[in-house]
């Protein structure tokens, strides 16, 4: 056990092929937010930046922020909503941990169902040329547009 920023540190595991250090406290791996950038190509930039919003509470040590598994997954419901057209000032609004990814992924669910139903349209559409599947088509990518864009 090494104390590590006031606090005990189970072990620090040493990963020399991506000259990294992954600090393991209670189960809990701690990345600091380069690694992790390097890891998924998440900007530390962005990193701040949420944190700047406080959508996540990073701490710090020795000069770099660090991230969690708990940030990772916020990190992760903040993507899903972005994806799903959710501002970041709406998410801002939001608490994040009450959230459930099964929650989240209903709305990517819906979303996918619509794309498949434009899809379909279009594909019925370029075959049959039927001015009713055109107007259908239209209506839908509006609905679409006014659900999910910003």
């Amino acid at each position: 056990m090494k104390l590590i920023c006031g606090k005990r540190i189970k072990y620090i595991d040493f990963d020399v092929t991506v000259a990294r250090i992954v600090v393991t406290k209670g189960g809990v791996k701690i990345y600091t937010t380069g690694h992790l950038e390097r890891l998924t190509g998440i900007t530390e930039r962005t990193i701040s930046y949420y944190h700047s919003l406080g959508l996540l509470s990073l701490k710090k040590s020795k000069g770099k922020k660090m991230v969690t598994d708990e940030d990772l997954v916020s990190i992760l419901k903040i993507f899903i909503m972005k994806i799903t057209h959710k501002r970041l000032k709406d998410i801002q609004h939001m608490k994040l941990e009450s959230l459930s990814l099964p929650e989240l992924m209903k709305d990517l669910e819906h979303m996918n169902d619509s794309i498949l139903s434009l899809l379909q349209g279009l594909e019925r559409y370029s075959t049959e040329k039927d001015q009713h599947i055109c107007f259908s088509l239209l209506q839908e990518s509006d609905n679409f547009l006014q659900k999910y864009s910003r």
